[in-house]
């Protein structure tokens, strides 16, 4: 299940429910998706309409780590893969208010649910 988090004229953000993964007691991995209504452009002149971003919430202690990003062609993750960022992110303290508080929020009504 795809559960919209935001929208903006510049971008979408979703979560993919199904692909919610409990890597320990207080920490989930998930598959972010960014839309962009307008294609963006690589450093190498490529463009991509959307990114895939895998990242990991510690629920307890609020942080975020992205595990690695794809860009693809086409919207919601769709296409050929354009650009691949395959390095793993430290640890960032999810900052109340934030876009991924409201991701953290998300990830608390799909275990409600049933999706982990």
């Amino acid at each position: 299940m795809i559960f919209e988090v935001y929208q903006s004229e510049e971008v979408s953000e979703f979560l993919d429910f199904d692909s919610i993964q409990q890597q320990s007691v207080d920490q989930v991995a998930v598959e972010e998706l960014q839309d962009f209504p307008e294609p963006k452009t690589t450093a190498k002149g490529l463009t991509y309409r959307s990114v895939r971003i895998y990242a990991v919430f510690d629920l307890r202690t609020m942080r975020r780590k992205v595990l690695r990003k794809i860009a693809c062609s086409e919207a919601m993750g769709g296409g050929e893969v354009v650009l691949r960022d395959e390095k793993e992110s430290n640890w960032e303290p999810v900052d109340p208010g934030s876009l991924h508080e409201d991701k953290i929020k998300a990830l608390r009504q799909a275990e409600k649910l049933g999706f982990w």
